[in-house]
C-alpha cells in the first residue's frame, strides 16, 4: 500500500519502493538544487519532547524555506508547511533567486525551531516557531547581522545559543570575517555582530556542525579558506567563554583577531587539511586529505592517532560524514563519483568502515546505487542529534540537467531547470529508505 500526500508539488510518499512502482521514496520532489550542499549546516536534526521526530527544512524551487518532520513512532511524513521566502528583499543580491539562501535548522532544548535563511552577504533572515515542536506557526520578520552567509548554530550547556557565519558584502570575497552572534533568551533578543577572525579573500564553516566539546567546553569549527588559490580546509576550536580562538588541539592561542598565517600554521592536522569532523563522547574524528588520499585522525583530548586510507579504497570519494556511536566501530558515508562528474551527474552512495579505531578501512560498500533512482545523487547530510545506533541520512538526487546553449548570467544562474526538481530522500544506515 501507497499513501502519497500531494501539497503543490511537494510529494509525501509513506510505503515501500515496490508500491511506488517508477516513483520513488522521496519526501520531497520540490527542492531546489543545493539545498543540501551548498556548504550550509545540516538541513535535519531529531528532537525527543513531547514527539520522537526529525525536522527538516529545505528550500524549494520557488525559493521559499518549508518544514517538514518524520514522526518516528507515527513512521510517516508530515505535511510541509511553507515558512517564508528565501529570497534577499535588501542588498546587493535584492530580488535575486539565490541557492545560498537555503534555510539552516536548530532545534533549542524547549523544542523551538529556529531557522536562518535568505541571505548572501545580506541580513539573515531570522524565523522563531511560535510554540514548541510546531511547524505551523512561525514569528517572522527579525533580521540579523549586515553582511551574512553561512551559518552554523550550536548550544552551549546553560542554553545560550551560538551562530557563527562568514561576514562580509557582496558574498563575503573582499577581506571577510568570521562571525558569530548569540542569544541568551532562545532567539528573543541578539547580541551584535562579534568579529572572530579576518581573513584576506574568503572564508566560510565547513562540516556538518560547530561541534561542541563537553569535556573542555569549547567549539570544533571546520573552517574553510583561500590562501593561495583554491578552498583549503583548516581545524580550529573557539572558546565561547573567554572569547578566544585557539589551534585545533587547543594548544595554541590564535591572538585576538586571527586570520590565514595563523590557520595555514596552526589549522593542519599531521600537516594535512580536514576533510570532515565528527565528534562523540568528547573524541574528536577527523578525515585528512593526505598526498591525493586520505588519513584518518582520531584526537582524544591528549594524543593524537593518524592512520593513512590507501588511496584506491576511497577513490572518488566526494564529502560525506563520519559516524560512530562507541568510538571504535566508525562508518564514513559519502558520494562516490565513479564516473567524470557533469554539472548535473553525481555518484553512488558509499559506506567505508572501520572496526579498530580508524586503523584499517574496508574497500567500501554502495548502499544506493544512483542508476537506481535518475541522474546522480549530488549531497548528503548527517541528521543532527541523532541517538540511534545508525545514523540519519538525508540525500538529494539531480533530476533535471542544464538547458542547451545555457547562458548563465547573476539573474538567471539559480533559476533553471536543471536546478529544480531536485528530489529529498531519508535512509537509514543500511541505506534502506525511511519509512520502508
Amino acid at each position: 500500500m501507497c499513501c502519497r500526500l500531494l501539497v503543490g508539488m511537494v510529494v509525501v510518499c509513506v510505503s515501500s519502493i515496490e508500491a511506488l512502482g517508477a516513483s520513488e521514496p522521496c519526501f520531497a520532489n520540490d527542492s531546489l538544487g543545493g539545498t543540501l550542499a551548498r556548504d550550509h549546516q545540516s538541513r535535519g536534526m531529531y528532537f525527543e519532547g513531547k514527539h520522537r521526530r526529525t525536522y527538516v527544512a529545505y528550500m524549494d524551487h520557488d525559493f521559499d524555506a518549508r518544514m517538514t518532520y518524520y514522526d518516528h513512532d507515527a513512521k510517516r511524513w508530515a505535511k510541509p508547511v511553507r515558512v517564508d521566502t528565501c529570497i534577499a528583499e535588501v542588498g546587493w543580491c535584492k530580488n535575486l533567486k539565490d541557492g545560498h539562501n537555503a534555510p539552516n535548522l536548530w532545534i533549542s532544548r524547549s523544542g523551538t525551531l529556529h531557522i536562518l535563511y535568505g541571505s548572501h552577504g545580506t541580513p539573515f533572515k531570522y524565523a522563531r516557531s511560535k510554540a514548541p515542536e510546531d511547524i505551523s506557526r512561525w514569528d517572522l520578520g527579525t533580521r540579523l547581522s549586515n553582511y551574512a552567509t553561512y551559518p552554523y548554530f550550536t548550544q552551549l550547556p546553560d542554553g545560550e545559543m551560538l551562530v557563527f557565519f562568514r561576514y562580509g558584502p557582496t558574498g563575503g570575497y573582499k577581506n571577510p570575517f568570521l562571525g558569530l552572534l548569540r542569544t541568551t533568551d532562545e532567539g528573543r533578543t541578539w547580541s551584535k555582530v562579534k568579529k572572530i577572525g579576518a581573513f584576506r579573500k574568503a572564508c566560510k564553516l565547513n562540516g556538518a556542525n560547530a561541534l561542541y566539546d563537553p569535556t573542555t567546553g569549547r567549539i570544533h569549527l571546520e573552517l574553510a579558506l583561500i590562501p593561495k588559490k583554491s578552498w583549503t580546509c583548516f581545524a580550529c576550536q573557539y572558546d565561547p567563554k573567554a572569547d578566544r580562538m585557539y589551534a585545533w588541539d587547543g594548544a595554541t592561542y590564535l591572538g585576538p583577531m586571527p586570520g590565514d598565517e595563523q590557520l595555514v600554521k596552526h589549522g593542519r592536522v599531521e600537516g594535512c587539511s580536514p576533510r570532515e569532523i565528527f565528534m562523540h563522547d568528547g573524541v574528536l574524528y577527523i578525515l585528512l586529505k593526505q598526498g591525493g588520499g586520505h588519513a584518518f585522525a582520531v584526537w582524544d583530548g591528549k594524543k593524537l592517532s593518524c592512520h593513512k586510507i590507501p588511496k584506491e579504497k576511497t577513490a572518488g570519494f566526494n564529502r560525506g560524514p563520519i559516524w560512530t556511536t562507541d568510538g571504535k566501530h566508525i562508518r564514513i558515508f559519502g558520494i562516490r563519483e565513479t564516473d567524470p562528474p557533469t554539472p548535473y551527474r553525481g555518484g553512488d552512495l558509499y559506506v567505508w568502515t572501520s572496526t579498530d579505531r580508524g586503523r584499517t578501512w574496508d574497500d567500501g560498500r554502495c548502499i544506493i546505487d544512483r542508476r537506481k533512482l535518475g541522474r546522480g545523487l549530488q549531497g548528503i547530510n548527517l541528521v543532527m542529534n541523532y541517538p540511534g545506533h545508525g545514523p540519519f541520512l538525508l540525500l538529494g538526487e539531480s533530476t533535471g540537467e542544464y538547458p542547451k546553449d545555457f547562458k548563465v548570467t547573476p539573474q538567471n544562474h539559480y533559476d533553471n531547470p536543471w536546478r529544480k526538481n531536485k528530489r529529498l530522500y531519508a535512509l537509514d544506515e543500511k541505506g534502506r529508505f525511511i519509512p520502508e
